[in-house]
């Protein structure tokens, strides 16, 4: 069946709209990262035990038994992503599914300890090195609309690659045997790149006796972004003994100092408009091919955590943690930013401020032996916007392993299931292809 032309005028401006596909990874904990912390699921502000507290919390790498080194890799086995009724037409709806490969961000950190000792005749001060990829994702999915015939179906195709590399020297101090401070500078190194194809066709009648067609309107678009983005992040940490089973602990993260920030830019448009038999096809080509300034801000963090010991071989810890939100400018610095980006990546910084929580406990067997647990919340930092209705599923499967010096730490598999209605992100692809296609629809 050939659709009537009325369809594509939405296609065709979606096609060329700007939108988002997910909330920035920096503004929220998708993963967790680290040694120790892994186990808790990031609740490690209060505990800072070991090389991680570089990142979680300087101030705990003045504690006596954080010296050596340690690592942590966290593995994403699995991933499935599902839209219903992703893009709407009047005859037909289509489905977007994203199945996200393996992920391994890391943690590898080292420290050493000099100076002074203190009355128990630990050295007070660590210096430490230390690297960590709080970025670590990969997208994909197709999204095709089937028409009759399937040789006049619409395609829309996304790539994604997203990481975030931090490379960090850190110093802390042990100002008494209750508490002690630090900080820790990181060089982040973050690479991202955006890549999105599509195809809509429209109208037009079948040549009798060939597999041509005669009077059809088409869109093409193709997008490359390749962002290249570099900071100076400054963490700042404190760590105070309470009672003998009670510690406080606070990490203050400054918003990200940018150093270079560049977006190779590639998009290439063409519409062939055939919808007046009477007059020649018009096509309308678009071309960019340039590099221009970019704009991928870290925004400034706040974490209070706390660790509990309400018996011997038992460790209780929670964390709030607060990101500071982030003011709107284009992503790519361009004077009419409009045409690039495609369907699935938003050209505005805007974020909100959010908050988190995390609870976690040790459980442990013998001196060589403990079993970790930890729960999070990963609010978006996205934009609020109308509700749509969505559905998304999502199942993983995720390994934690890692060792530290003098203990034996095993994670066993965990599997998560998630189903519900759910209100997207600005960058959901579903708010964003059917509202705009909805918009455009009424106004045809």
């Amino acid at each position: 069946m050939i659709r009537r032309y009325g369809g594509i005028a939405g296609s065709l401006l979606v096609l060329l709209s700007t939108a988002g596909a997910r909330a920035d990874d920096t503004h929220y904990r998708a993963i967790p990262i680290g040694a120790h912390a892994i186990g808790l699921g990031g609740a490690f502000t209060g505990v800072a035990d070991d090389v991680s507290a570089a990142y979680f919390n300087p101030a705990g790498l003045a504690l006596g038994r954080t010296a050596g080194i340690a690592g942590g890799l966290t593995i994403n086995a699995w991933e499935r992503f599902e839209i219903d009724s992703v893009l709407e037409q009047p005859d037909t709806a289509s489905d977007a599914t994203d199945r996200s490969g393996r992920t391994v961000p890391i943690f590898i950190g080292a420290a050493i300890k000099f100076g002074e000792r203190d009355e128990n005749d630990e050295r007070m001060n660590t210096l430490a090195i230390s690297v960590v990829e709080p970025i670590f994702t990969r997208f994909g999915t197709l999204v095709t609309v089937e028409a009759d015939p399937l040789e006049l179906s619409d395609s829309y195709r996304i790539q994604e690659n997203d990481r975030a590399t931090w490379y960090g020297i850190s110093y802390a101090r042990q100002l008494s045997l209750r508490q002690s401070i630090g900080a820790s500078l990181y060089l982040s190194v973050r690479r991202l790149n955006h890549t999105e194809v599509g195809i809509s066709q429209e109208g037009g009648t079948p040549v009798p006796d060939t597999s041509s067609y005669e009077g059809i309107s088409s869109a093409v678009n193709s997008e490359s972004l390749g962002f290249s983005a570099f900071h100076f992040v400054l963490r700042l940490g404190w760590l105070y003994r309470i009672k003998p089973q009670l510690q406080l602990g606070i990490m203050m993260q400054a918003p990200g100092i940018p150093l270079r920030q560049r977006v190779d830019v590639f998009s290439q448009v063409l519409v062939n408009d055939n919808r007046d038999p009477t007059t020649p096809v018009v096509t309308t080509p678009t071309y960019l091919d340039t590099e221009v300034d970019a704009n991928l801000p870290i925004p400034g963090e706040l974490e209070v955590g706390l660790e509990y010991w309400p018996a011997e071989k038992v460790m209780l810890a929670f964390d709030v943690s607060f990101h500071a939100p982030v003011a709107s400018r284009s992503r790519v610095d361009l004077s009419n930013p409009e045409g690039v980006g495609g369907l699935f990546f938003t050209t505005d910084t805007a974020r909100r401020a959010t908050g988190n929580v995390a609870i976690a406990g040790d459980f442990f067997i013998n001196n060589k032996i403990s079993v970790s647990t930890g729960f999070f919340t990963d609010l978006s930092s996205a934009k609020k916007i109308a509700r749509a209705q969505c559905e998304r599923r999502c199942a993983c499967g995720r390994l934690h392993l890692h060792l530290r010096p003098g203990r034996r730490y095993r994670r066993s598999r965990r599997s998560q299931q998630l189903r519900g209605r759910l209100q997207p992100d600005p960058g959901d692809l579903a708010h964003r292809l059917l509202t705009r296609h909805r918009s455009h629809a009424g106004s045809r």
